[in-house]
């Protein structure tokens, strides 16, 4: 299959027609768009998706409503145009069938609030024949879903298909791509033919008995999918309920409500710490009316204390000569007497005497205290000012550490409002927390309903089962339901088979794909892929298990399109590859092995939807001989519209258009 063009008519951010050339060369097979983000390049893979595979190219669109507002969504929107625009895309691509190459066309135009319509054109001819679900059903088969969705991708969300830890991922594409799922169907319509024969040939109270208990199963399966649908939709409301919660939360914690529980355990901590404070000021005050000044002058008082110890000297010494010149004439007396000569020894005392009173000068300050307060004086400079002087620097520290804690405190107090202020955000907050509650509650009562159902389902299945078996032998060598019977154990046997050999295959074109894809110094895995759960493991070196998990951004992306790759090819059918933001989360590395070995060698056809920073200038040059067609897409503010022209950033107009 190669596309050779694509018609976009007011769709999404392109206002009015645009015509694209897709037609790739021979071996040139790469056709690239470069936009920035939001220009429009998202909407051509959406486009070229819609355009092929309808409502099936939109998840979570389930019912006709669902799709027509999806489908009105993608008309262009524009405060420029006023009136109502009709919507259109058109593809044209060859298609080989049986040999020859076919031409078709496919348009799909719808307006607001309508569902589409459909035509379909080979070799230029309206298959008129086809109504809209056949046409459908008739490009599935040219382009089926599960091929579609491995060619037609965006890079950065392939990389979901590496944390597909349960294999329901990779078994839906392997039974799509194989038909398996066509087999399922074939065997479960065997079945009901069975059922069928069975009730034909059993007698009318086994039949009765069949209808009532295919009816019972059926109503019980149906009431317990109501029931877990009606649960999906409780749990979709608890997600959302959840985030409201954590966004009343964090909104709580903004406006200081993580601060308001503590706002008057923390106003009496204050009122605490500010009569501490103020018992250490009164302290510190009382030393300082105390001792404690005589601590700032040391070398000062140390003056002091020499000079009143000897004017205390001083004084002594003149009291003892006062007392000596008492004391004189009684020693005279008492000389006189003795056979001693009193005048020479007198005269010698008198000598000595004025020699040790007059050897002490009295000080030039005389201040005239007693003895008592001099030595009072000497014990409050040497012991209680030093006392007091580190009694108030130890206070001093208390205070600094009081004030501290008290500006602290304060802070925190002001960042908590009043609590009146965060009545409306406490009450906001209870109330989702208690809706949550509530919805878990619904959703659980749902689950265990559902549950319930389901036992009773499988019960009469159980009772059907037992039935069927008397049925059997109702229409007892039935030829038709006999070979039936073996069909279906055929096809189980076919289906384990072919599933097997595919997945063999699956591995060994996975494992080439990313030893071509990877760096040198990535780990050197292969694959293996359980024929049952369809979960694949990697190995690395000595064969140890990796976990997929654990792998980088980027090591993910090169997993997830590697295995895309090898689906792809397994698949055999060759369709065009359609990848937009191809390297969005690879280093240069990656980027590298990308460009030299998948996007030129993925298909016949590649087309790329790149920004600037993907496809830069190295990559271009080295690609540009692989490169048919390139464009650029620029979104215009002015007139609310994208553009596609030829070129590629600096490359404009450089490559020619194919013919």
């Amino acid at each position: 299959m190669i596309i050779k063009s694509l018609t976009l008519e007011n769709f999404r951010v392109f206002s009015g027609r645009h015509d694209i050339n897709l037609m790739p060369k021979i071996d040139s097979p790469i056709v690239l768009f470069g936009g920035l983000n939001g220009a429009g390049k998202t909407s051509i893979l959406t486009a070229i998706r819609y355009v092929l595979l309808g409502r099936i190219a939109f998840e979570q669109v389930t019912s006709q409503k669902s799709y027509i507002e999806q489908l009105t969504s993608l008309i262009h929107q524009s405060s420029l145009v006023k009136e109502d625009l009709e919507a259109k895309v058109e593809i044209t691509f060859d298609y080989v069938r049986e040999g020859k190459a076919i031409e078709y066309c496919i348009t799909r135009t719808w307006s607001a609030g309508l569902p589409d319509k459909l035509v379909v054109k080979e070799n230029n001819l309206i298959r008129n024949e086809l109504n809209y679900e056949q046409a459908q059903a008739f490009l599935l088969e040219l382009v089926p879903p599960g091929v579609a969705n491995l060619v037609f991708f965006d890079g950065e969300k392939i990389a979901d298909l590496a944390e597909d830890n349960n294999g329901f991922a990779l078994k839906d594409a392997v039974n799509k791509l194989l038909g398996l799922n066509t087999v399922q169907r074939l065997q479960e319509d065997l079945r009901i033919y069975l059922k069928k024969v069975g009730i034909s040939s059993a007698t009318s109270e086994l039949q009765s008995e069949f209808e009532q208990l295919e009816s019972d199963k059926s109503h019980f399966l149906q009431e317990a999918r109501q029931l877990r649908n009606d649960a999906d939709n409780h749990y979709n409301v608890i997600t959302e309920l959840s985030r409201q919660v954590n966004v009343a939360e964090q909104k709580l914690l903004s406006g200081g409500g993580a601060w308001a529980n503590d706002r008057e355990e923390t106003k009496k901590e204050i009122d605490s710490l500010i009569m501490a404070k103020q018992d250490t000021e009164s302290e510190v005050l009382k030393e300082l009316d105390g001792c404690y000044p005589l601590s700032l002058a040391p070398n000062t008082l140390k003056m002091l204390t020499k000079h009143l110890e000897q004017e205390s000297d001083y004084r002594s010494r003149q009291n003892f000569s006062v007392q000596f010149d008492e004391f004189l004439p009684q020693l005279q007396t008492a000389l006189f007497n003795s056979t001693l000569q009193s005048d020479d020894t007198l005269t010698l005392l008198k000598s000595e005497l004025s020699t040790f009173t007059q050897s002490v000068d009295l000080p030039e300050v005389e201040f005239g205290i007693s003895d008592q307060q001099s030595g009072l004086l000497h014990s409050q400079i040497e012991s209680l000012s030093q006392h007091s002087f580190d009694k108030v620097n130890k206070l001093k520290s208390i205070l600094s550490s009081l004030e501290d804690t008290i500006d602290n405190a304060a802070i925190n107090i002001e960042r908590a409002p009043e609590k009146e202020q965060l009545k409306i955000a406490f009450d906001e907050l209870r109330a989702l927390e208690q809706t949550k509650k509530e919805a878990v509650k619904k959703y659980t009562d749902k689950l265990v309903s559902a549950k319930e159902k389901f036992n009773k389902a499988q019960q009469v299945a159980q009772r059907l089962l037992k039935l069927h078996t008397d049925m059997k032998r109702a229409f007892g060598d039935n030829d038709s339901a006999s070979r039936a019977v073996a069909v279906i154990k055929l096809l189980e046997q076919l289906k384990d088979q072919l599933g097997q050999v595919r997945l063999t295959q699956l591995e060994s074109e996975f494992n080439s794909s990313y030893h071509k894809l990877a760096r040198k110094d990535d780990l050197d895995i292969h694959a293996s892929i359980d024929s049952k759960s369809f979960d694949v493991t990697l190995y690395g070196f000595n064969n140890r298990h990796i976990d997929r998990k654990a792998m980088s951004a980027g090591e993910k992306q090169i997993y997830a399109i590697a295995m895309l790759d090898a689906l792809a090819k397994v698949a055999g059918k060759k369709l065009p590859v359609v990848i937009d933001t191809p390297l969005g989360r690879l280093d240069s590395m990656h980027r590298n092995k990308l460009i030299e070995h998948y996007f030129p060698e993925a298909s016949e056809q590649v087309i790329i939807l790149s920004t600037d920073t993907e496809v830069d200038a190295g990559f271009f040059d080295a690609l540009e001989h692989k490169i048919s067609q390139s464009y650029q897409v620029t979104f215009n503010a002015d007139v609310q519209s994208s553009s596609i022209e030829k070129g590629y950033f600096w490359k404009n107009s450089e490559l020619q258009e194919a013919i």
